[in-house]
């Protein structure tokens, strides 16, 4: 008797977890091969080796029910291509996101755990998908949201994981017709040596029936430790414009401009920020430009849709500053396309001339991903 009713609580049991909550599970891998013909200091690679191999998978499930949810995702990134050591790594496994959210009253929702924080477009915060570890954040996050009208977020890293802690953010997003502004402000700790305040505006406007997009974005950073301690001037701005026009069903162009401005040595650092555009533009250019802080990046694009061959981009890079010597010009090269629901891939490559007699740096890549 005992044993049937406890088989009947446990079948119980079973069915109202079934009711009360469900699960999901994600999964993603993907393979991707660099390969560095020149210059290989500027990305740290060994200069023996020009080609570098790499695999992301992600693991992740998640939990919800009534005005809750909880997910968790694992991280295992795994570099080929060590020789014999290939044998006995057992890669690099982390997790990525473990976090919890409800449903508050007043249209308020509270999340806390570790999460991986992408507002916008990742310029001043980003998860760096492109990364093979991504970037994530232990803290919580208090969000509003007043009838898809309006968008505030608070949020804060507080736990020392990495250099990133210890910082707190606002964000607003707000979205009427076809024009969408973004704002935030960021607080680092001073007692971080590059802790710096970073606060700004993103516009973005769509008309003539979503085929032209403007955009306009301006940010400017504070540091703690001159600007308040040695009362001295010291901050770095990014302002940035962009446009982008659809001819037709295949062809789009656009074309922006970048511009990095700079006070008494101050230095544009985008610890939260995603650096990465498409490859070299910013990844080459943080280099090239470390030791001056005002320099521009002026660019062209254009998109070309092949139907089942997939969406070619190609875009031209002039980057250059006061120092004439500085900068250079930029060659990118992109396809990517979906085989079928599951399977997709891009590939790209880009040839960096600078202004200075040195040589050219040239970069590609093959990526391969799948999701089950």
């Amino acid at each position: 008797m005992k044993k049937c009713m406890r088989n009947i609580l446990l079948l119980s049991l079973v069915i109202s977890s079934s009711i009360c909550f469900s699960q999901e599970w994600s999964g993603n891998s993907r393979i991707r091969v660099e390969n560095h013909q020149i210059g290989n200091e500027i990305y740290n690679y060994n200069k023996d080796s020009q080609l570098n191999s790499t695999n992301r998978s992600r693991l992740g499930i998640e939990w919800s029910g009534d005005k809750w949810s909880m997910n968790m995702i694992g991280n295992y990134y795994y570099k080929f291509q060590d020789g014999h050591n290939d044998l006995n790594s057992t890669g690099n496994a982390s997790v990525y996101e473990a976090s919890i959210s409800t449903e508050l009253p007043y249209d308020i929702t509270l999340s806390a755990g570790r999460m991986a924080l992408n507002y916008g477009d990742g310029r001043i915060i980003g998860n760096d998908n492109w990364g093979n570890n991504g970037r994530a954040h232990d803290g919580f996050v208090i969000r509003y949201e007043y009838e898809d009208l309006i968008k505030i977020d608070i949020g804060t890293d507080a736990v020392e994981r990495d250099s990133n802690k210890d910082w707190a953010y606002v964000y607003i997003s707000r979205e009427v017709d076809n024009f969408n502004i973004d704002g935030a402000y960021l607080i680092a700790n001073e007692e971080i040596n590059y802790a710096k305040h970073t606060m700004g505006i993103a516009l973005d406007f769509n008309t003539m029936d979503s085929k032209l997009d403007l955009g306009f974005d301006y940010w400017n950073q504070t540091w703690y430790e001159t600007a308040n301690v040695e009362n001295k001037d010291e901050t770095a701005g990014l302002m940035a414009i962009s446009i982008n026009y659809a001819l037709n069903e295949k062809i789009s162009v656009g074309g922006g401009m970048d511009m990095f401005s700079e006070t008494n040595g101050g230095k544009w650092n985008a610890s939260w920020g995603d650096y990465h555009q498409f490859n070299g533009a910013m990844d080459i250019a943080s280099k090239e430009f470390e030791d001056d802080g005002a320099w521009n990046d002026l660019y062209f694009n254009l998109g070309y849709d092949l139907n089942t061959w997939g969406l070619v981009g190609l875009a031209y890079h002039m980057m250059f500053a006061d120092d004439e010597e500085l900068g250079g010009n930029e060659i990118d090269i992109s396809l990517t396309n979906a085989l079928n629901d599951h399977i997709n891939y891009g590939f790209g490559y880009s040839m960096f001339t600078p202004n200075k007699d040195s040589d050219n740096f040239n970069w590609m890549y093959l990526q391969i991903s799948a999701t089950p």
